[in-house]
């Protein structure tokens, strides 16, 4: 079965991250989840450096730890971060562990974004604008279906065209240079 959503308690995450995962075809698995006990970072970090991968912790550790509460409004809930949680968020941001986790999951965005694993084509257009300019649209699609989609607009055709093949030649590059740059970590750009 090609399954998407992977949950599961963090004893067979431990019990996973000992195989070589390498031997198994886990492209179709988009989120992984897991509850019931504390996950050790090792594990994490091994299931997110081998699949590309982040374990979401259950939605309940979170609200049984105090770390957000439910407000009810009648027929509709509403969940808060409280001030414990907030507190958990500033620690975790705290600019050594931020720049660890971007660096490594930059590292990994390759293996994750495997195109011929996964199946996923690049595209590139070029379209002339009205004021004469040509705006370049580069994106992903997985399964048909766009996962990526970035647009420019600049000043000459050669401009777009050189843009265009740079993409179809680098877009890994393309790739994670976007997401260094939409996760706040602008020093990707001259590593």
């Amino acid at each position: 079965y090609q399954i998407t959503t992977f949950c599961a308690p963090p004893t067979m995450y431990r019990m996973l991250i000992k195989q070589d995962l390498s031997k198994y075809d886990l492209s179709s698995i988009h989120h992984a989840t897991t509850a019931g006990e504390a996950l050790n970072p090792e594990v994490f970090y091994r299931f997110e450096q081998y699949t590309g991968l982040r374990i979401a912790e259950g939605f309940g550790q979170m609200l049984d730890g105090g770390l957000i509460e439910k407000i009810d409004l009648g027929k509709d809930e509403l969940f808060m971060v409280t001030e414990k949680g907030r507190h958990v968020a500033r620690e975790l941001s705290s600019r050594h562990i931020t720049s660890s986790i971007l660096d490594e999951s930059l590292t990994k965005a390759l293996r994750y974004l495997n195109f011929r694993k996964r199946g996923i084509e690049s595209k590139c257009t070029i379209e002339e604008t009205d004021d004469g300019r040509y705006m370049i649209t580069c994106g992903f699609l997985e399964k048909g279906k766009s996962i990526f989609s970035q647009s420019l607009v600049v000043d000459t055709y050669d401009r777009a065209k050189r843009m265009k093949q740079n993409f179809h030649e680098r877009p890994e590059a393309i790739y994670r240079g976007v997401i260094a740059l939409l996760a706040g970590n602008v020093n990707y750009l001259f590593d």
